[in-house]
């Protein structure tokens, strides 16, 4: 059958289904499933946690136990039994305590804590909705989301420490995906960042930055906000760098981490130095190494026998993706004279952005 009929809602007819219902009042407010099997014919929206701190969050008892806390909360739950299934409105109007089976007395295991709708049009012969705990497998020591049952979102994940008699905070990982409008701005985790947008023009974000789904090249893209900044000073703590002979020499190095999105680095660094006489060194930006790619760089001057203070050109480096590690190094050019590099905070600044490559069309 291509058409669901009677569609939604006809005056005079009497048969319009609950799978009707829940097709039509959940499907249309919310974004498309991105992810998952029967991508490209379920009809379902993306499931996820309506957008509060607490909303069905989890955590340790007041006095710590091995029971976890699920808070009230709403969410909206995909019914992944039948492509035509729609979802399923979640709603827990109270605190909820959930145990945790007794631990491994010599492995961690990882269980999952869980929201489930069963219904019984479509499998079984229950109809409820239920806050449970998946137990994990202590031989693994991992989490393993394939063992749930059709019909359920994940809450959170909790490290079963070997042979403890309680459950804290610092045990349990939140989880939880955010329940998102079509159109709308997608916060998301550092889990969820391998989660393909649904088409051009999707949005997300994420680690400080707006994102924009690529479709042409499959890629999220920061939006023309997107720039971390980041500042180091007082590279030597407290005391000067040399005098030293000892060339290429790393002054300090500053690791930048991945943004989340192919980016440019824009540097400038600014050190205050002296040479023995008659000596020359020059100092550089690089890229992971003494000796890796020049990003920015100052050409010092011959026989700089007091402090002087200088800057480097600024750069624009890139487009690179990942984590990065810039190294600034003196090079001796001439000579083969000391290098001394002064300590105060004017002396050793180094500053970079972290500005967002942007698609070519």
């Amino acid at each position: 059958m291509a058409i669901v009929a009677p569609g939604g809602f006809f005056q005079n007819l009497s048969n319009h289904s609950a799978q009707l219902m829940r097709l039509a009042s959940t499907t249309t407010p919310y974004k498309p499933r991105t992810t998952g099997s029967n991508l490209t014919s379920s009809l379902q929206a993306a499931g996820g946690v309506v957008l509060q701190s607490k909303s069905l969050g989890v955590n340790q008892q007041t006095s710590a136990n091995m029971t976890v806390l699920v808070h009230r909360g709403k969410a909206i739950i995909e019914g992944t039994d039948n492509i035509l299934q729609g979802d399923y409105c979640f709603i827990n109007d109270a605190d909820v305590t959930l145990t945790i089976a007794t631990s491994d007395p010599t492995r961690l295991r990882v269980d999952i804590v869980y929201a489930n709708v069963r219904d019984a049009a479509y499998a079984g012969a229950n109809n409820d909705m239920r806050l449970l705990v998946a137990t994990g497998n202590p031989a693994t020591g991992t989490a393993d989301e394939s063992v749930l049952p059709t019909n359920s979102i994940v809450l959170a994940y909790v490290n079963v420490r070997a042979n403890t008699t309680q459950i804290l905070d610092s045990d349990i990982t939140d989880r939880r995906r955010w329940l998102t409008a079509l159109g709308g701005v997608k916060p998301i985790r550092s889990f969820e960042v391998g989660d393909p947008g649904s088409l051009n023009g999707d949005l997300r974000y994420y680690n400080g930055v707006l994102q924009g789904w690529d479709g042409p090249s499959s890629t999220w893209m920061g939006l023309n906000s997107a720039a971390v900044v980041t500042t180091k000073t007082n590279w030597f703590g407290g005391s000067q760098y040399g005098p030293s002979g000892t060339t290429p020499a790393t002054l300090t190095t500053l690791a930048l981490a991945d943004p989340g999105w192919p980016y440019y680095i824009d540097a400038q660094f600014t050190l205050s130095y002296a040479v023995d006489s008659g000596s020359r060194w020059d100092f550089f930006c690089r890229d992971g190494g003494t000796a890796g790619a020049e990003i920015c760089a100052i050409a010092g001057a011959l026989s700089v026998t007091n402090f002087t203070g200088t800057t480097s050109y600024r750069s624009w480096y890139g487009p690179i993706t990942g984590t990065k590690t810039l190294y600034i190094t003196g090079e001796r050019i001439s000579a083969s004279g000391n290098l001394q590099v002064d300590f105060p905070t004017r002396a050793c600044f180094l500053n970079v952005r972290q500005v967002a490559a942007f698609p070519s069309s």
